[in-house]
């Protein structure tokens, strides 16, 4: 079983050794990161190593640093590259003790008492005892050895292979000293003397070569290692009562944290101005980004207004329905000419008046047709007679639809219709009856018997004797009736013609034409009722031409009225239009038309945005006071953000003229 410790990468020696020394385990695995303190000196790890022996404890240090590897090799430690490599049930740690946490709590005044025993231990490293002179000239050989090995100025690659090659037989010896109860694959750990030999050989040639590719590096090298190991400061601390190879512990631990608080300092130093160097380019980026920007980024739009000058023209344009296409140099438009029908009924009351006993009754009757399946038509005043022999005639003609075979059986065809008495008087106002048609005798008994009618409500409005008035319809009554439903429908038929010509046509109230109108009424004059309805039938017709031709021949007209060059706004056209002549047998017409528009300068955009580049904003005013026919311009920026002037570069500017 064995006991694991990790370490931090700046973790002094005199730590490490305490918690050695505070281990219950025998067995020692030390875990230590690349480039901590421990395995960066010869000298720490020999202090490590004689502790262990002092305190009767087998050790394997676990890394995964190159250089480390081959210093801890040296000092006679086992080594392995991953912990999983080292074998045996492992016993949990106890609570560590931090030498220097230690120190804080005492300076801090929490009261604690050190531990006492724990400070004579370490402080015994430093003792004069600690070390024998042999173990000294070890120590310093070694150190020596790795200094001058260093001192030839190869990179960490090369000093692994030359240190190895001259060290293996010390690992060696060392690892057979070592009596480790550790139960590990030794295939696994492969630092066999002889495979070491073979990994590491190197020629003379290619160290020669190498050591010519880093003879830049050399003396910068050779500065920061003598430096971190101080030799000349180590060996002048060796000197006790006189005899070589004796130092002092605190010394050299004085001397150790110095040459590592150094380094460290000029690791620092060296970050530092790679912040600066970095934060000096991101500057010089932006500034030179932003300076671009400013120079090639930016992007504007300007919009000349002219100043308005309006013309008007008065033109008589001819449109035929055989033109082609407009013609601008005639001064002719193609014409279309679309018809549509419609109808209209409405009920009006009657005004007149007569006695009643002259009155005749009237009512509604439905007739049949189970004769044939053709419709049968019946003109006005046919007579219908009842079961009691009373005439009555139709009001106005009507078609009796013909029957129908439904399912194996005759449905007979049915219309209701009014019909008036023939006579005066009260008789003739008699109860609900059936009714046959005289007319029909002649045409035989089928015909007579299967066209017939019924009433199912009571005829009314037969005079009494006397000097009774009713109302009755007259003729004021029939004529008003139908001027005020064909008024009515006029306006109707016309929208209808317009929404069959569409939005892009121009319909004049001239260019319509209104058939002769048919008329159905549903009384005639005399009859004693109390209201009428008229049914008004009509056809319409109409001229009609495109509003976009039109408005190009008035164009034409203005440029043609104006100067040379002079162009037109098609937007700003207006167009009244006068009496049209209009000719509904050959689809011609005449149409009088007074235009209007605004005229375009003719404004060189060119010179002008030449003129405009690199100016700023409230220098336009001035420059622009030289062009009479210029209103105001407007300019937009892209981005936004830099706006004030003008880009210098004729790409990046765009002139338009707004026609509106």
């Amino acid at each position: 079983m064995h006991q694991t410790f990790y370490i931090d990468i700046d973790e002094e020696i005199t730590s490490i050794v305490d918690r050695l020394r505070k281990a219950k385990s025998k067995e020692v695995v030390i875990v230590v990161p690349k480039r901590a303190i421990l395995i960066q000196s010869i000298v720490n790890l020999k202090l490590l190593k004689k502790e262990a022996d002092g305190l009767g404890k087998e050790l394997i240090i676990v890394t995964q640093d190159k250089f480390g590897k081959m210093l801890i090799e040296k000092a006679g430690i086992a080594v392995e590259q991953k912990l999983d490599d080292v074998a045996g049930e492992e016993v949990i740690e106890a609570e560590k003790v931090d030498l220097d946490d230690a120190v804080k709590i005492n300076i801090s005044g929490m009261g604690e008492q050190r531990d006492v025993e724990t400070r004579k231990r370490v402080d015994k490293i430093g003792s004069d005892g600690y070390y024998q002179n042999e173990d000294v000239e070890d120590i310093l050989s070694a150190e020596k050895y790795i200094t001058e090995a260093e001192q030839l100025g190869v990179n960490q690659e090369n000093v692994e292979k030359i240190t190895n090659k001259e060290l293996v037989i010390d690992v060696g010896d060392d690892l057979k000293k070592q009596k480790s109860s550790f139960s590990k694959n030794m295939s696994k750990r492969g630092f066999a003397p002889m495979d070491m030999i073979r990994n590491v050989e190197i020629s003379e040639d290619d160290l020669a070569d190498e050591e010519e590719k880093q003879n830049g590096a050399r003396n910068e090298i050779r500065k920061t290692k003598e430096e971190l190991f101080h030799r000349e400061n180590i060996q002048s601390g060796l000197a006790k009562n006189g005899k070589p190879g004796e130092k002092k512990v605190e010394n050299f631990f004085a001397l150790s944290r110095r040459d590592s608080a150094d380094e460290y300092k000029s690791i620092n130093v060296g970050n530092n101005l790679k912040k600066y160097f970095i934060t000096f380019c991101l500057i010089a980026v932006l500034a030179i980004a932003g300076a671009a920007a400013y120079l090639f980024l930016p992007k504007a739009t300007i919009t000349v207004f002219e100043k308005k000058k309006i013309q008007s023209v008065d033109l008589q344009i001819d449109g035929n329905t055989s033109a082609v296409g407009v013609d601008l140099e005639k001064e002719i438009v193609p014409t279309n000419v679309i018809s549509i029908s419609d109808e209209l009924t409405k009920k009006y009351d009657v005004t007149g008046s007569k006695n009643a006993s002259n009155q005749k009754a009237h009512g509604t009757i439905t007739i049949y047709n189970e004769f044939s399946s053709s419709p049968q038509p019946l003109v006005a005043t046919t007579r219908f007679a009842s079961a009691d022999g009373k005439i009555f005639r139709l009001s106005s003609g009507v078609s009796i639809p013909g029957s129908q075979n439904v399912g194996g059986q005759i449905t007979p065809g049915a219309i209701e219709a009014e019909v008036i008495a023939d006579e005066a008087g009260t008789a003739y106002n008699i109860d609900p009856t059936s009714f046959t048609i005289p007319g029909f005798q002649s045409s035989g008994n089928e015909k007579y018997t299967k066209i017939y009618a019924k009433s199912f409500k009571a005829m009314t409005g037969g005079g009494q004797s006397g000097n009774q008035a009713v109302k009755t319809i007259t003729d004021t009554d029939i004529n008003s009736a139908k001027t005020k439903v064909a008024q009515e429908l006029k306006p109707s038929i016309i929208q209808r013609l317009k929404d069959s010509a569409g939005a892009d046509f121009v319909l004049l109230d001239d260019a319509v034409n209104i058939d002769d109108s048919s008329y159905t009424l549903s009384n005639s004059t005399g009859d004693a009722v109390d209201n009428f309805s008229v049914t008004v039938k009509m056809k319409a017709s109409a001229i009609v031409f495109k509003q976009a031709d039109m408005k190009n021949i008035v164009a034409t007209a203005i440029a043609k009225k104006g100067a040379d060059g002079m162009q037109v706004s098609e937007n700003s056209i207006n167009m009244d239009f006068g009496k049209s002549d209009a000719n509904f047998k050959d689809g011609s017409i005449i149409i009088r038309v007074h235009g209007s528009g605004n005229i375009i300068p003719n404004i060189d955009l060119t010179k002008v945005k030449q003129g405009l580049l690199g100016r700023q904003e409230d220098e336009l005013k001035a420059y622009l006071s030289g062009y009479t026919d210029i209103d105001r311009v407007e300019v937009s920026y892209w981005p936004s953000f830099l706006s004030g002037k003008i880009p210098n570069y004729d790409s990046r500017v765009d002139i338009v003229l707004d026609k509106n």
